[in-house]
Order: structure tokens, then sequence, then C-alpha cells
């Protein structure tokens, strides 16, 4: 069975979106780590959040997490704080993880006026939050095979990007 490709990534880096582009290329099915959490729950992210905190969320996304450690040929979008929940990358560690590298302005613009379903950026300064996401969370995505720079590039090319590292080949 084909190993899984796991795409990690700041918020806006468009982890979903080019997780169901590739997907739908290679006949996968894909799987938003977010979406299953809430299903889970039976409530949204920004609900979990609320009630059960970060800490809360985090043993959630653990569990879907290791779900997912017996499943094999998925394309997965993680959430942004996935890459630094301790023994999340290592219970994948078998897949092929990309970091979807992002301008965090440019972020922090893909994202705008998703504050509710992104409790972690709920503010006045999304793109200065995205930047102390990043500052925090870099070394974690760092830990990834590979990287794709999204920036300034459509999500179209990033997931033939994504298509050819995880074929074993390398992008421009």
């Amino acid at each position: 069975m084909p190993r899984n490709i796991v795409l990690v990534g700041l918020p806006g880096a468009g982890k979903t979106t080019v997780a169901r582009l590739v997907a739908a290329a290679l006949g996968r099915q894909a799987v938003d780590l977010d979406d299953m959490i809430a299903e889970r729950a039976g409530r949204s992210i920004a609900e979990i959040f609320e009630t059960l905190g970060e800490s809360g969320f985090r043993a959630l996304e653990r569990a879907a997490t290791d779900e997912l450690r017996h499943r094999d040929g998925l394309v997965v979008a993680t959430g942004g704080g996935w890459a630094t929940n301790p023994g999340c990358m290592e219970a994948l560690a078998a897949s092929d993880v990309i970091y979807l590298v992002v301008d965090p302005d440019e972020a922090a613009a893909r994202v705008a006026g998703q504050g509710t379903a992104r409790p972690l950026l709920a503010g006045a300064d999304a793109a200065q939050k995205i930047r102390e996401l990043l500052a925090r969370r870099e070394a974690s995505y760092l830990l990834a095979g590979q990287r794709v720079d999204t920036t300034g590039v459509g999500t179209e090319i990033v997931a033939e990007r994504v298509l050819a590292l995880a074929s074993g080949g390398s992008h421009p």
C-alpha cells in the first residue's frame, strides 16, 4: 500500500486545498485532520478550544493521529500546530511529510475573515499572530522530509510540486 502524504505548515499555507487536489490526482482519500477531530468530538474546532482549551484539543489531535498511523494511502492535511504536538510527527514518520512554506503576510491574507474557524488567530492582527506562530513552530515544520514554497503560487502548481516530491522527484 502507498505511503501516506502528510502536509504541515502554517494556517493559510493551503494544506487542505492541496491535500484534496493531490488525493484526487492519485485516486486517494484526503483527510483533513481538523475536520476529523471536529466530527469525532461532535463540535467545531472553535467550540473544542472554548470548552477544552488548547491542551484538550491537542489530546484529541494526538488521538486522531494515532488512528491514522494504521492506515495507508491517505493524503492528510494537518492543523497548523500538529507538527508541534509531541508524538504526532513520530506517529506518522513512515509517511511522506511535506512542509508547505508560506510568507506570514500572505498566510494572513488567505485566512482573512476566518477568525472563528481559527481560534489561535482570533484578534486584530492576524499577520502578527501568524509570525509569532511561525517563530514557535518552524523548527517542528523543518523536521518534514521535504518543503514546497506556496508563497505567490496557485494551489494547482503547489499540488503538482507535492505530487513530484511524493513520487520521489523534485520540483523547480
